[in-house]
C-alpha cells in the first residue's frame, strides 16, 4: 500500500553523500540518519521543490525506510497520510529581497538601504596602553600613537544620521590624557543610540558620575586584561557601570568566579580571548561539539541568518585611531572617516570581508551541521584555522 510522507514547513533537511540530518526548528528536535539507497531516493524527492516537501513510499519498504519515517514522525518533523489526500507544505526557503544586484540597480536610492545595514560602530580613540592582540577580538583598548580628536569623532557621527544605528562603542586607551572628554560625552548623550564608553581597568580617577550625567543612554565599561584583575572598580551604586573580564585560561576563570561571588552585582561579564598560545582553552571553551550545536535551539530565522549573513560581524564597522574604517580588524581598510559612509558600506557588501562570510567553503561546505553552526568568528581568524569542526565529538 502506498502512503505519503510530508515534512512540516518548519523542518530542515540536509544530506551529503553518506548521511542526513533533519531538524525541527519549532521544537528544536533533530534526527540523524544514514543514507541507504532507499532513504536517499526519498530525500531527493523531498528536496525537489516541485513535490511540495512530500514523497510517496511503499508501506512494504525495507526496514531502514520505515525506521527513518518513524523517526521523522517521532520528532514532529513530518507526518504520514493517504495518497490523494490534499496536503500543502513548503520547504523553509529564504527569499532574498535586497541582494547585491538589487542594490546596484537602485542607484541613488541605495543610500536609503545602506544605512539599514549599519547597526553598530566601534570607535577606537587611541592613545598609550599595553601592547596587545585583544582589541581585535573584543572591546579592548589599542596601543596607538594616533588619537581621534573629539572634533573628528563628532563630525563623523554627524555624517551618519540613521535610526538604525543602535549602538556606538567608544574605546579609550588613555582617558586621563584625552582632551575634551566631557565635550564628547555631552554630545554622545544627545544621540538616540546606546553608548558604551570602554575604559582600561588600569585607569584611575575616571569622572564616572560626570560622564553618566551626560545622558541616560550612556554606559561605562571597565575592561580587565587576563590575569590582571587586582585593580577592581566595582561601583554597585551605578547601574550603568559594567565590568568585562578577559580570560585566556582556566585559572583566569577561577579568579573571575571569586570576584563574581564576592560582589553583589550582575554587571560582570567574562569574555574568552586568544593570547597566541591557548589553543586548547579556546577549543574546549568556545568551539562547539556536534551535541552542543544540536542543542542550540535555533529557530527558522536563526538558520536563515546563518545561510546568508555572519551574525558576528554583520552591521558593525570599526574606526581606528588613524581614521581608517574596517568591517573586520584582520582585513584591509574599507576607507576612512573622510569617505562617504554609503561608499564604505557598499564596498563591504561588494568585497565581503566579513559581513557575509558564512560556512560555505572548505570542509564546512559539505557538513550537515553548517547552517546550525555559529557563523565564522574572529577566533578562527586569530588562530589561523580554516575549520573549527569538532562535529564528531
Amino acid at each position: 500500500m502506498k502512503r505519503i510522507l510530508t515534512l512540516a514547513p518548519n523542518t530542515f533537511l540536509w544530506v551529503n553523500e553518506r548521511n542526513g540530518l533533519i531538524y525541527n526548528s519549532k521544537n528544536y528536535k533533530s534526527l540523524e540518519f544514514n543514507l541507504t539507497p532507499g532513504i536517499s531516493q526519498l530525500c531527493n524527492i523531498l528536496l525537489d521543490y516541485n513535490h511540495l516537501y512530500s514523497a510517496q513510499y511503499d508501506e512494504c519498504a525495507d526496514t531502514s525506510i520505515k525506521d527513518f519515517i518513524e523517526g521523522v514522525v517521532s520528532i514532529d518533523a513530518g507526518y504520514v497520510h493517504e495518497v490523494g489526500q490534499s496536503v500543502l507544505s513548503l520547504p523553509p526557503l529564504l527569499k532574498i529581497q535586497h541582494d547585491m544586484n538589487f542594490l546596484k540597480k537602485r542607484g541613488d536610492e541605495f543610500q536609503d538601504f545602506a544605512l539599514r545595514y549599519l547597526s553598530r560602530l566601534i570607535v577606537f580613540v587611541g592613545g598609550s596602553c599595553d601592547e596587545n592582540i585583544y582589541y581585535k577580538q573584543t572591546t579592548y583598548p589599542v596601543n596607538s600613537l594616533d588619537t581621534l580628536s573629539c572634533h573628528e569623532i563628532i563630525c563623523f557621527l554627524k555624517s551618519i544620521v540613521s535610526p538604525y544605528l543602535s549602538e556606538i562603542v567608544v574605546i579609550f586607551s588613555d582617558i586621563q590624557k584625552y582632551n575634551d572628554l566631557m565635550m564628547l560625552a555631552n554630545y554622545l548623550g544627545t544621540l538616540k543610540s546606546n553608548i558604551t564608553i570602554c575604559i582600561n581597568s588600569e585607569e584611575e580617577n575616571v569622572p564616572i558620575k560626570e560622564i553618566l550625567k551626560c545622558g541616560d543612554n550612556i554606559k561605562i565599561k571597565y575592561v580587565y586584561k587576563p590575569g590582571q584583575f587586582d585593580k577592581l572598580h566595582i561601583h554597585t551604586e551605578y547601574a550603568n557601570v559594567v565590568h568585562s573580564f578577559l580570560i585566556s585560561s582556566e585559572d583566569n576563570y577561577v579568579e573571575f568566579e571569586k570576584i563574581y561571588n564576592k560582589h553583589t552585582t550582575d554587571n560582570l561579564e567574562v569574555i574568552p580571548v586568544f593570547d597566541g598560545r591557548n589553543f586548547e582553552f579556546i577549543k574546549h571553551n568556545v568551539f562547539l561539539s556536534k551535541n552542543e550545536i544540536l542543542s542550540s535551539e535555533l529557530t527558522k530565522r536563526d538558520i536563515f541568518i546563518h545561510q546568508v549573513l555572519n551574525n558576528n560581524y554583520f552591521g558593525t564597522l570599526y574606526i581606528m585611531p588613524d581614521g581608517n574604517i574596517y568591517s573586520d580588524l584582520t582585513s584591509p581598510a574599507l576607507g576612512d572617516i573622510n569617505d562617504c559612509i554609503y561608499d564604505i558600506i557598499l564596498k563591504e557588501i561588494s568585497l565581503n570581508y566579513s559581513w557575509r562570510q558564512i560556512r560555505n567553503s572548505g570542509q564546512c561546505q559539505l557538513c550537515l551541521y553548517r547552517e546550525l553552526c555559529p557563523s565564522p568568528s574572529i577566533y578562527e581568524k586569530m588562530m589561523n584555522l580554516r575549520c573549527i569542526c569538532i562535529a564528531n565529538k
